[in-house]
């Protein structure tokens, strides 16, 4: 039996117009997954595209993992994008959040506090292929890259493999393993907290979850979802 670990990365600079890096805090978070992993046996090691995503790694890595190999397939959902390219098309179906999307797009280096609202009408709107843009990755393609994951990760191994990622990806690829609904599998992201670990064991049989958002290893005042 093998196991795949499925990591959320430390939390990030919202605060700050480049989201993507991790604040202070998150690099202590991601040094408490260090101490954690450190009897942990590694048989590979992916990291998503993200600088978040390597940040945490860099912070969290021993010296007898194996090379760590970057991975496009563990990138996140294009969250973001949905609001930045299909605002008009989201507000069309919901014009109840019209004026919360035209302050998300304008606002920079503050959290609005309908974000987490609108990116879930706008993800679920996505996931039924009901907006869409030339730039934007579309459902299809994000679950091609899942699939793609799930081939990779669930291979035989003597012991486990690490994977890098964000909220939405993990929650997503969690449901993917689970046979579940992806709209109803990308709501999870929302309870995910920074450094989480998420644990399949695979077996003969296929994987099965064995933790969902483990996070005892960060000390109850440290624990964030940014």
């Amino acid at each position: 039996m093998s196991f795949i670990y499925l990591i959320r990365h430390g939390q990030a600079c919202a605060s700050q117009e480049d989201y993507d890096q991790l604040s202070d805090l998150g690099k202590e978070q991601a040094q408490l997954l260090h101490h954690h992993l450190q009897n942990k046996k590694i048989d590979a090691v992916y990291v998503g595209p993200r600088k978040r995503h390597l940040q945490t790694y860099l912070e969290a890595q021993h010296d007898d993992w194996p090379m760590a190999i970057q991975a496009n397939w563990l990138d996140e959902f294009p969250a973001f994008d949905l609001i930045d390219l299909c605002g008009t098309q989201i507000a069309q179906r919901a014009p109840e959040l019209a004026i919360a999307i035209d302050e998300i797009q304008n606002q920079t280096g503050i959290v609005h506090p309908q974000t987490a609202k609108v990116l879930q009408k706008a993800t679920q709107l996505w996931i039924n292929g009901e907006i869409h843009s030339d730039e934007l990755e579309s459902f299809e393609a994000y679950e091609a890259r899942l699939k793609i994951a799930r081939g990779m990760l669930t291979q035989k191994r003597e012991h486990s493999v690490l994977c890098f990622s964000s909220a939405g990806w993990i929650a997503s690829f969690s449901g993917l393993l689970q046979l579940c609904d992806p709209a109803q599998s990308i709501r999870s992201a929302w309870a995910l907290y920074n450094s989480s670990i998420t644990t399949f064991k695979n077996d003969d049989n296929g994987p099965f979850l064995a933790a969902f958002n483990w996070i005892e290893h960060i000390p109850t005042h440290k624990r964030t979802f940014i």
